[in-house]
């Protein structure tokens, strides 16, 4: 929903300055085989499978502080170095389905995508447990991960404000889905919410 949030910002204050600084702290759900949910870094998961955060792919972000770039250029670095081959999963099945992967990987960059491509929406399953601890192997020390984003450079979207008095009703928003490497994807999601009666009309806001 971020670009929805730049469309308004621009919209509301056209004369604000369009630098804007964000941390990114962003988690996703990831529901496990015994359908345990758990909570995971967006941030870390992105930079794993793909060498960036999602805000440097969708948003072209860049890093607000220079010791956080040198930070981030070592990770880098450390992501295109040789595999460490005989990396312990510390769990037989994982050892099963990554070490043939591992051994056949150049670097970990090479890993990361093959290990995406065979097995993708699995990912965060196959990842939960140990993510944290390569993340850390590969960064050697904290980044701190505030960004920069130009939003003059955004494109505006269209978007409606609605008022209903239907408890129960099906709207079109777009949902997040950590597993495709893009962001953000149009989804139908049907839910249950109470609104108080308003007087309030449809209104639909389009590009200026």
């Amino acid at each position: 929903m971020a670009n929805l949030g730049f469309t308004i910002l621009k919209q509301l204050y056209p004369n604000v300055n369009p630098i804007i600084s964000l941390r990114d702290s962003s988690k996703f759900t990831c529901r496990l085989p015994d359908n345990n949910i758990i909570s995971m870094s967006s941030m870390i998961f992105f930079l794993l499978l793909k060498g960036e955060t999602y805000y440097q792919s969708r948003f072209k972000a860049t890093l607000k502080y220079t010791e956080s770039e040198a930070s981030y250029e070592n990770f880098i670095k450390s992501w295109k170095s040789p595999v460490d081959k005989s990396y312990d999963f510390r769990n037989e099945d994982l050892n099963k389905k990554l070490q043939p992967l591992l051994s056949e990987s150049n670097s970990w960059e090479d890993f990361f995508k093959k290990m995406y491509s065979n097995f993708e929406r699995n990912c965060c399953i196959l990842m939960h447990s140990w993510y944290l601890d390569i993340y850390g192997f590969l960064a050697k020390q904290p980044i701190h991960y505030d960004w920069t984003i130009d939003i003059s450079n955004q494109p505006l979207i269209e978007y409606s404000i609605t008022s209903r008095n239907s408890r129960n009703y099906t709207r079109k928003l777009f949902e997040y889905n950590p597993y495709i490497l893009g962001g953000y994807f149009p989804s139908l999601i049907s839910y249950k919410k109470m609104f108080r009666k308003s007087n309030v009309k449809s209104k639909t806001l389009k590009r200026s």
